[in-house]
């Protein structure tokens, strides 16, 4: 069993981080400091409060009153648009996007439309639980003469203005041939396209079908094609060429491939591949790789939904910061067996990596930004999820596995896996990244649909644990008869909160009628009723806290006190939240997954309102709870006296800058000031009572008002956020009320008040016309040099604008700083 160190994530802080963006307004609300915070509900079928605290357990607040309800635009309204990114071509050009509406943005009588695009045609694969469209894939065509950056706004009209879906047929008018070439395992030829393996999704101007050819000469070897055919003279062809088919009733690991492959559509070569490359060295089991071409005389372009809708969405979050340049994904593209930006050697190594958080640096990235070169680093790493050891297909089905197919499978008993000896391109479940959906958002193609699955079957057989005493114990008195897909005993709790994370990805992107979507919620509510026994432990309810390992067997992080790493319930708290607001489940079951996200979202409300003398400003790696690891005895029944019987100083002033400790600690004076938002506990924090505050939880308020008055560096805290907004969450709701996204408007900067942070689009421009100075004095020439000389130099010098910027010039130009000091 591989073991999973406790990463001490370091922040990496640079000085050119934009500063000066305003704090949130401070929002007022009900409720007083003293509250009393508890989450009152019991488990279905099971007696006992989901959590006290003094001895109260006043009931939440009903969630039906939570907010205001989400109401159908009138038809023919536009709610979203698509923005047009990367142009492969000027003129008329096709496309294929996704769009995620809102709960009851498209109701079940509507289909979308464009008043800018006459031909745009919808195809729903999924809805919410009240019948309105959750997920859509449209296409049309558009005119990129104009820049990147136009939009097609989209509408919600009469399902009765829908045209006729395209059928198979269309492909096999835009397609002659697809052909796979093994060398010595042959070559597999698709010339019929009329009758696919199954259809993903059609409508009025595309069609999206699926195809397999097995290699001749390999009982497992095969290549998995998708094309997407349009209306107009184009079409984009797929290829997935993978060794993971295997009966899930029976499983046998698929036997070693060797070859060097060439990809031909309609005879043009377009791709190839050696199996020596691959990590071990031939293809082995449950490894893929990716090719893929248009074909056609029309042109073709990406479009993606704007960026600041998809941060309105449940399954994501409200970007707090804005981004600069993404010119660090400029040179991002996938080849076979290359890993892109993952981590490719000891992924559950200690330490952050852009990979690792509730989305990966470069989805964050493009969530802030909808900035086309951020899309384009989305799609090539999650292209590299499939050089990864997680690539199972069921050759019944054609499908990757689902839950009912692997009732008690476990990966290190009885359902085969791989593992490569040097630990190249292999999986952990504790630092897994998100992938699949945010590449689905940039370009639909059911290749993300089943990287997402893959990942979820990958971290449910890793480790399910029905087969030894530690792990049966866990169960006990849970109802669980079928561990796989709980994340469980040997998962810490950041696993659990990946875990779930990528679960609920998988679930939401898998199109309605396919099993593996209810079988994905079926996972989700048996890991629901896992976390609830926590809920139940005295330990566990004084503190609204989980412990790693199981509930009746805790993990202390140190040896002595029983020591927690609250952050990693923040990690489980943020997706939770997600789980819960996405309403996969129903009836009972999502009143039940409800009631846990609000319990654990106290969690972060409970640090700030129980410490009021400020202590809650100073967040340590991990703080005693109890003297001993007992769930069945409770500490302290706040964290304000969990502090002052673990931390002998003084507590700190009312007021102060945010602080942090890497360890455990007795002294407050043994913290440091925490000056920029990135990858460390404080941002943890801050996310998660992001979402407590949106789940409207007792206190919320209060404590978001509290940080807002009382955290004196936290305008200049949350501008790394700009940098790294992986955990730069902030409230789209307080008090169940929608908080806008801007309530002062920016003005223009005039001649005689430049702006104080050079703007990304000119960063480039600025930077080449003073290259001459920076060589001169030494300093690199680097985009956040730029940056910093405009903030510390050329605003105040009142150097000439970008000549194409709508700002006029500011003055005569200044001479070169001093030597030493640009």
């Amino acid at each position: 069993m591989k073991s999973h160190p406790i990463s001490r994530r370091r922040l990496l802080s640079s000085t050119f981080l934009a500063l000066g963006t305003a704090q949130l307004s401070a929002c007022g609300g009900g409720g007083s400091e003293a509250d009393a915070i508890a989450a009152g509900t019991a488990e279905e079928g099971t007696a006992g409060a989901l959590g006290k605290v003094g001895g109260q357990a006043p009931a939440l607040t009903d969630r039906s009153k939570r907010g205001p309800t989400p109401q159908a635009p009138q038809p023919g309204t536009p709610f979203t648009s698509l923005v047009v990114g990367a142009v492969e071509a000027v003129g008329a050009s096709a496309y294929a996007a996704t769009v995620l509406p809102l709960p009851g943005q498209v109701p079940a009588s509507a289909t979308l439309a464009s008043p800018d695009d006459a031909r745009m045609s919808a195809a729903v694969l999924s809805r919410w639980p009240d019948g309105s469209a959750a997920v859509v894939v449209v296409a049309g065509v558009v005119d990129t003469t104009g820049l990147p950056g136009q939009a097609l706004r989209v509408a919600a009209v009469p399902a009765t203005a829908a045209a006729a879906p395209l059928t198979p047929a269309r492909v096999g008018q835009l397609v002659q041939s697809v052909q796979v070439a093994f060398g010595s395992l042959g070559t597999a030829t698709l010339t019929q396209f009329g009758s696919p393996e199954r259809v993903w999704w059609a409508n009025g101007q595309s069609i999206c079908a699926r195809y397999r050819l097995p290699a001749p000469g390999h009982a497992t070897l095969e290549a998995v094609v998708d094309i997407q055919a349009f209306g107009v003279d184009c079409a984009l062809v797929e290829v997935v060429v993978e060794n993971s088919r295997m009966n899930s009733a029976n499983p046998v690991r698929p036997a070693n491939a060797s070859y060097t492959a060439e990809v031909l559509v309609n005879n043009r070569s377009v791709g190839s591949a050696r199996s020596s490359d691959a990590p071990e060295g031939v293809h082995a089991a449950f490894r893929a790789w990716h090719v893929s071409t248009w074909v056609g005389t029309h042109g073709h372009v990406q479009l993606t939904q704007l960026h600041t809708d998809l941060q309105q969405h449940p399954l994501f979050f409200r970007v707090d910061q804005p981004g600069r340049e993404m010119t660090r994904y400029g040179a991002d593209r996938y080849q076979p067996w290359a890993p892109v930006r993952q981590r490719p050697n000891n992924m559950g190594g200690t330490g952050d990596h852009p990979g690792i958080g509730p989305l990966a640096q470069w989805d964050a990235h493009f969530l802030q930004s909808g900035n086309p070169l951020a899309a384009r680093a989305v799609e090539a790493n999650a292209l590299a999820i499939l050089g990864y050891n997680l690539c199972y297909r069921d050759s019944t089905t054609g499908l990757v596995p689902h839950a009912e197919q692997l009732v008690g499978r476990d990966r290190h008993y009885n359902w085969p896996g791989t593992d490569n000896p040097e630990d190249r391109m292999c999986w952990e479940t504790a630092h897994h990244p998100a992938a699949g959906l945010m590449a689905f958002v940039c370009r639909p193609s059911p290749v993300f649909i089943e990287v997402a699955q893959r990942i979820v079957v990958m971290n449910a057989t890793w480790s399910a644990g029905g087969l030894d005493g530690q792990n049966l114990q866990a169960w006990s008195g849970t109802g669980i008869t079928d561990s796989t897909g709980v994340y469980g005993f040997w998962y810490q709790q950041r696993g659990r909160a990946w875990g779930i994370r990528s679960l609920v990805h998988a679930t939401f992107l898998s199109p309605d009628g396919q099993p593996w979507r209810d079988g994905g919620k079926h996972w989700l509510n048996l890991n629901r009723i896992y976390l609830a026994e926590w809920t139940r432990k005295p330990a566990a309810a004084a503190l609204n806290v989980f412990w790693d390992q199981a509930p009746d067997w805790p993990a202390s992080h140190g040896s002595g006190n029983w020591l927690l790493p609250s952050w990693q319930n923040h990690f489980l708290i943020t997706e939770l939240h997600k789980a819960a607001s996405v309403k996969l489940l129903t009836g009972t079951e999502q009143q039940a997954l409800d009631a846990l996200a609000d319990w654990a979202a106290l969690l972060p409300v409970r640090w700030v309102n129980e410490q009021p003398e400020g202590g809650w400003r100073y967040i340590p790696y991990a703080q005693a709870i109890a003297t001993a690891a007992n769930p069945n005895v409770a500490p302290p029944s706040s964290w304000g006296a969990v502090m002052r019987q673990f931390v002998s100083s003084t507590p700190p002033t009312v007021a102060g800058a945010i602080s942090v400790y890497d360890g455990a600690t007795t002294e407050y004076a043994n913290f440091s000031t925490n000056g920029s938002a990135g990858a460390f506990y404080p941002s943890y924090w801050w996310a998660a009572l992001a979402a407590a505050v949106e789940r409207n939880v007792p206190g919320a308020e209060t404590a978001w008002r509290t940080v807002q008055l009382q955290a004196s560096n936290l305008g200049s805290w949350r501008t790394g956020f700009a940098v790294d907004p992986r955990w730069s969450a902030t409230p789209r709701t307080i008090g169940g009320q929608p908080v806008p996204v801007s309530t002062t408007p920016t003005p223009a900067p005039g001649p005689a008040q430049p702006p104080q942070e050079l703007p990304a689009e000119h960063a480039a421009w600025y930077l080449a016309r003073l290259t001459p100075e920076f060589v001169q004095y030494g300093w690199p020439l680097t985009l956040e040099s730029a940056y910093r000389h405009w903030r510390e130099w050329g605003r105040r010098q009142g150097r000439k604008w970008a000549p194409d910027a709508p700002a006029p010039a500011w003055g005569p130009e200044a001479s070169a700083a001093p030597p030493g000091t640009i």
